[in-house]
């Protein structure tokens, strides 16, 4: 059911342009826009814009407000409601609105504007993978072109000139009666899009903890303790993590005695190529009481504890870091899911572990998706302390770009409640099922390009450690997505996937990631590499089917995501989003 917008006429406002502040727009490979256009502006005061509650979902409060040079929307849905929003009328062709704002992690901002046809169009901006700091101020700029979706009047997806109104949303809070203010700022229309990359005039935007590495943090789900003709072609892409199983049922077949034989072999297979264990303890053993058994609390988790200790002594002396348990708020490993229960499971265990090896890390289960609810309940019964790190798979079948505010809150709320905890993406991957026949090579290169976006966007949020499922295809059938998530086929055969993680591998092996560039609009994304191969970039956009054509310096090499050298004619470089990042480096 689309949100609906008041109809409500607004005022225009008749005072001369309201201009941003200074420094705020532009950059090295910032948008060269056309003519600011003289129709739209902002007015000394919130009259000229109109608030609506979201009326279609009842509930929601909040107002509009003026706030020294900003426009401040407040949001309240302690009662209920989807979203809030303020509109203002507005006559003319845009290309794009670019505005400055500042809003809190747990909501998200969306744009919308209704044309002559009254036909609304939807965009659901995802805040800039390098706007990780909730208190300040970031850039925003919206291709009006490039709807995410429509409703009403002509509801073709094409703007049909001039528009009736502008409005922005505090949408889809993250947290049920979330309330706050989202704030905004030097908003501008302009009527032209045009590009050029000019390292003399830099918008550089640095990483806040620094250079970061991609190799220490990269590594990849196996599914086996026994196979070096994988390990060796996982060597090639320059991941240096794997992670595996520790079946408890498996490994503790007799109460009380422990058999880790079949993962010393991996160990040893893993350490001679220069990999880093991570361990999963997993799942439940039929020797003891199952989870929704009253004897699972006073027995089942200290036995648990116990098998995780005896590993954590067996391992002592090696680099191996461990997971308490996998997917714990889904059903298809925990029956009845029971964020108390594991809570209860990953602080006995992580005691376990710590008193064997001190020095091991410890990751409490990767959470499936962003399951607020179960982790706030999880972390509210100390299923985080002592760990060193609380684990999330943001599995969906779009873009990783659209996770930037759920990771910023999802580290808000533990930071709260365990402040020496990381997070970690301990598995993420793109089956080529969800895009057509598995084994076709077009489906195979959109789900690569996807999981090459995923570690990017993940490398560039400041992931310390960031793990793709999986090595291997886990059989051969093209209609089974589990068949189909692999860097490689079942007969080892590279997919397209290996060779983007190679060409990734050779492209980073000498350079770290420093930073980003302002891009314009917020689709583009420019990453900046630097090293002792010198200075590279990495250029993608995540807007379906887009074509961006940017001029680039003199001297500039293109090669596409496998490897291949790119075309530059008079110097334009086209970025296809379907193509996949693009990387310059410079002689």
């Amino acid at each position: 059911m689309p949100s609906g917008v008041s109809n409500t006429l607004l005022v225009s406002c008749p005072v001369p342009l309201y201009r941003p502040h200074k420094g705020l727009r532009g950059g090295v490979l910032g948008f060269l826009f056309g003519v600011l256009l003289s129709f739209f502006c902002i007015s000394a005061s919130a009259s000229s814009w109109h608030f609506s509650n979201g009326p279609e979902f009842p509930g929601a409060a909040g107002e509009i407000s003026y706030q020294s040079s900003a426009i401040r929307l407040s949001y309240d849905f302690r009662k209920g409601g989807r979203y809030v929003a303020m509109t203002k009328a507005l006559t003319g062709s845009p290309r794009a609105i670019g505005y400055r704002v500042k809003s809190p992690a747990g909501i998200r901002v969306k744009l919308r504007v209704v044309d002559s046809t009254g036909q609304t169009l939807q965009y659901d901006v995802n805040r800039p993978i390098e706007a990780r700091d909730p208190e300040a101020w970031y850039r925003v700029v919206v291709d009006l072109t490039r709807s995410t979706f429509h409703f009403y009047g002509a509801n073709d997806g094409v703007v049909h000139f001039p528009l009736k109104s502008l409005s922005f949303l505090a949408a889809d809070a993250m947290e049920a009666g979330a309330r706050g203010e989202v704030l905004f700022d030097g908003i501008e229309a302009y009527d032209s899009l045009a590009s050029k990359l000019d390292l003399r005039a830099q918008n550089f935007i640095p990483l806040p903890e620094g250079a970061l590495d991609l190799g220490s943090r990269l590594g990849v789900q196996v599914h086996f303790t026994e196979d070096d003709r994988s390990l060796d072609l996982m060597k090639t892409t320059g991941m240096r993590n794997i992670r595996m199983d520790i079946t408890w049922q498996n490994a503790e077949k007799e109460k009380g005695v422990y058999d880790f034989s079949a993962h010393d072999r991996l160990l040893a297979s893993l350490e001679e190529r220069g990999f880093r264990p991570l361990f999963i303890f997993d799942y439940f053993n039929t020797l003891y009481p199952g989870s929704s058994d009253p004897g699972y609390e006073t027995e089942t988790i200290p036995a648990f504890a116990r098998f995780a200790a005896a590993a954590a002594r067996h391992f002592a002396g090696h680099p191996v870091s461990y997971e308490v348990f996998n997917e714990p708020n889904g059903s298809w490993f925990w029956p009845q899911p029971d964020a108390r229960l594991f809570a209860r499971l990953c602080a006995a265990t992580t005691l376990a572990v710590k008193g064997e090896d001190p020095s091991a890390k410890v990751v409490t289960g990767g959470i499936f998706q962003f399951d607020v609810p179960y982790l706030k309940t999880f972390l509210k019964n100390g299923g985080a302390v002592g760990a060193d790190a609380v684990g999330v798979h943001p599995y969906r079948e779009w873009g990783a770009e659209t996770i930037t505010d759920e990771v910023l809150h999802m580290r808000k709320l533990v930071s709260e409640a365990a402040p020496q905890a990381e997070l970690w993406q301990t598995e993420w991957g793109f089956p080529s099922t969800w895009y057509g026949h598995g084994h076709s090579e077009a489906a195979r290169e959109k789900a690569a390009r996807l999981d090459l976006r995923e570690v990017l966007v993940t490398w560039g949020l400041g992931f310390p450690l960031m793990i793709l499922y999986d090595d291997r295809d886990d059989g051969t059938n093209p209609a089974d997505k589990e068949h189909n998530f692999g860097l490689i086929a079942n007969d080892y055969a590279p997919k397209a996937a290996l060779r983007v993680f190679q060409q990734l591998g050779r492209v980073t092996e000498e350079r770290k990631l420093t930073g980003f560039f302002a891009m314009e609009p917020s689709t583009l994304h420019a990453m900046k590499l630097d090293g002792k191969a010198g200075m590279a970039l990495i250029l993608w956009s995540d807007a379906a089917k887009s074509r961006t054509s940017i001029a680039i310096p003199a001297g500039a090499v293109a090669y596409d995501m496998f490897g291949w050298r790119l075309p530059v004619s008079r110097g334009i470089l086209e970025i296809r989003e379907e193509a996949g990042p693009v990387y310059l480096e410079f002689r």
